[in-house]
């Protein structure tokens, strides 16, 4: 009876090889699928609003000018949807205001 011998380094060899090739594929999937989640993230439709905001600072106690404002959008949100007050620079322009809240 003949015993043949197998050498186990090239068996665990194998393995290795064939553990890293598993580890790089899962590693290039999770890359692919978390760039693909992230692009889709910005993609989505927010509703916007349009709100004043100050170009400068304005001091306290000036009349607002047309070149103090502007109007951007920002998404409207629940966090900040009730501290939207003025939509439009005729709300603003010519008004003095003595100090600035934020919040409630």
């Amino acid at each position: 009876m003949e015993m043949e011998y197998r050498d186990p380094s090239k068996r665990g060899k194998a393995i290795v090889v064939i553990g890293v090739l598993l580890a790089l594929a899962a590693g290039g999937a999770a890359f692919y699928l978390i760039n693909q989640a992230q692009q889709k993230a910005g993609q989505g439709t927010l509703q916007k609003t349009d709100v004043i905001v100050a170009v400068q600072p304005i001091p306290a106690r000036k009349p607002i000018e047309a070149g103090d404002i502007e109007v951007r959008q920002v998404p409207l949100e629940p966090s900040n949807s009730d501290a939207i007050v003025f939509k439009s620079p005729d709300d603003v322009i010519g008004r003095v205001f003595a100090t600035f809240c934020v919040g409630k």
